[in-house]
């Protein structure tokens, strides 16, 4: 169901929260929209401490992401993906280890878009579906192994 995305994976949802993260990197994860709800922590003064923070890139900042699996796998797509921004790499990344703690199922098909589609889709490729890893979490990506026989189905 993971790798077809059949709508019943959009019924098994995940809380994640994220603490002191970049500012850079709370901005690019609420890009995401589908099976996916976010709250970001503030800055603002009248909402905090008062101080004036100089806020930038870098500043830390806390993000409660909440998604279904659906979400969780299109946010990999993109924010997994060498042509991502190293640091929102690095910080899904984290949630994908974390990920094999509560779903290792879920967590195995979180994967750059490239490893579900056999090729790169960027405009600017990053070269990663040319090395022997590519071909790796591919290969696991889409182990058949994995999936049940058409009999195990209820094929007739």
């Amino acid at each position: 169901m993971l790798v077809a995305e059949h709508s019943p994976i959009r019924l098994v949802e995940y809380d994640i929260k994220l603490t002191g993260i970049p500012n850079k990197v709370m901005g690019h994860l609420v890009r995401h929209h589908e099976g996916v709800e976010k709250f970001a922590g503030t800055h603002r003064a009248d909402r905090t401490d008062g101080s004036d923070l100089e806020v930038n890139r870098l500043t830390p900042t806390d993000l409660w992401y909440s998604a279904n699996a659906q979400g969780i796998i299109n946010t990999s797509y993109k924010r997994l993906c060498r042509c991502a921004e190293k640091e929102t790499r690095e910080t899904w990344e984290a949630v994908k280890e974390k990920m094999y703690e509560v779903d290792p199922l879920l967590a195995d098909k979180m994967v750059p878009q490239c490893v579900r589609c056999g090729r790169c889709p960027e405009l600017r490729t990053c070269g990663f579906c040319n090395t022997e890893k590519f071909k790796e979490l591919y290969q696991k990506y889409w182990n058949e192994e994995d999936q049940p026989s058409t009999t195990e189905q209820g094929a007739s």
